[in-house]
């Protein structure tokens, strides 16, 4: 297992010389949600309307091409749970920037640019759901270990990626 420092993980993707490229990893976990995704307007900025979506996959496949390039591993690339908040009610799948759409045009997004030669899709949008949206995230995890779902949920999440990989 090779883990590199608190928040550089994208410095680390892009380092020929990091220890996560050195390794020559398998497989590398990029765990990220709509808040690790710093090089593109937040998947929940206002301001992103419809355009963050795909400046979100953008950066993420950014990654995704330096882990390859550099390290030579499969990625796990993950899709992202819809916010158990709904902002604009039932019309949150409708109202362009909304939330709930832009992580749906994520979501989208990932799925139809997936590499099969280096990618591994895993679906947390719809293991979250299993549990529930409003119970999958804990702001107290995001803010102590900028752990994109609750720590009750772990052993969930855990269980579906080993059963993923294998």
């Amino acid at each position: 297992c090779v883990t590199v420092p608190y928040g550089q993980y994208a410095q680390a993707a892009l380092d020929v010389d990091s220890p996560i490229n050195l390794a020559r990893c398998d497989a590398v976990l990029l765990a990220l949600d709509e808040r690790g995704l710093p090089w593109a307007p937040g998947l929940f900025d206002p301001t992103g309307g419809d355009t963050s979506a795909s400046a979100a996959l953008d950066a993420l496949f950014a990654l995704r091409d330096a882990l390859v390039a550099h390290g030579g591993a499969r990625v796990v690339l993950q899709t992202i749970p819809a916010p158990a908040e709904r902002l604009f009610g039932d019309l949150d799948r409708l109202v362009p920037g909304a939330q709930r759409r832009r992580v749906e045009q994520f979501n989208q997004g990932l799925i139809r640019h997936l590499d099969p030669a280096n990618d591994i899709l895993f679906d947390v949008a719809a293991l979250a759901e299993t549990v529930g949206l409003s119970r999958w995230r804990s702001a107290a995890q995001w803010n102590l270990a900028k752990l994109p779902f609750a720590a009750a949920a772990l052993p969930l999440y855990a269980d579906a990626l080993c059963r993923r990989l294998a």
